[in-house]
């Protein structure tokens, strides 16, 4: 599936962003990882789905805690010279879809968010930073800025994209701003209601988005 449909990158002016169409994307059915893996025997996924969720919500703090790193526990085993973007990315997928870690625990799990990251991070000695990053990128800037602006509908669409395993990045830095991104975005949106679109209109050279974290890989921008 491609739900972001883009004109050709080489002419920022008028460039196009279409709505990401999550909505009847479908993806594998991955409901864990080595260490985690879901019953999903005589019940309907939906069923399981919505079943599981309130399993794992009712989790204490400890028990919830014991559940994500034996989630994690097979991310040590990653080559990080060899493996592409595309599993990396893969693998984030997976870990997102046991259900664990909602796009949305930051707001209503704070305890579950802040210790995902904690737990994560052991890794960084032996993979680098590059996997928790990936996991930041997608949950705090992508997901968070939902949170933060989005209406009731945008909000909900959130579970919709983690039980396809969609995983989004955030376009922020501009060439020329490069570390100041955030202090420099001469790049402006402008809404188009008739076909539901975002133009994005960059002055110069030095406005066009680079660096995307997770671009290359991501279903949503």
């Amino acid at each position: 599936p491609q739900p972001v449909r883009t004109q050709h990158p080489s002419n920022m002016r008028g460039f196009q962003i279409f709505r990401a169409a999550a909505r009847g994307v479908r993806s594998p059915a991955i409901w864990g990882m080595p260490g985690h893996r879901l019953s999903t025997a005589g019940s309907s996924p939906g069923r399981r789905l919505m079943s599981d969720r309130a399993r794992i919500a009712a989790l204490s703090i400890d028990d919830w805690a014991k559940e994500f790193s034996a989630a994690t526990v097979d991310l040590a085993g990653m080559d990080i010279r060899s493996i592409s973007y595309q599993e990396s990315a893969s693998r984030l997928r997976t870990l997102m879809q046991t259900g664990l870690l909602r796009n949305t625990d930051l707001v209503n799990k704070p305890d579950r968010f802040f210790l995902a990251h904690r737990l994560l991070a052991q890794h960084a000695p032996q993979l680098g930073p590059g996997f928790w990053i990936r996991m930041t990128v997608h949950l705090n800037l992508c997901a968070g800025t939902v949170l933060g602006l989005g209406n009731d509908e945008q909000i909900k669409m959130l579970d919709e994209w983690q039980d396809k395993g969609l995983l989004g990045c955030f376009s922020l830095t501009e060439k020329l701003a490069g570390v100041n991104s955030g202090l420099v975005v001469n790049t402006t949106a402008h809404y188009n209601e008739a076909t539901d679109t975002f133009t994005l209109n960059s002055p110069d050279r030095g406005a066009w988005k680079n660096w995307i974290s997770q671009g290359l890989v991501a279903s949503l921008f």
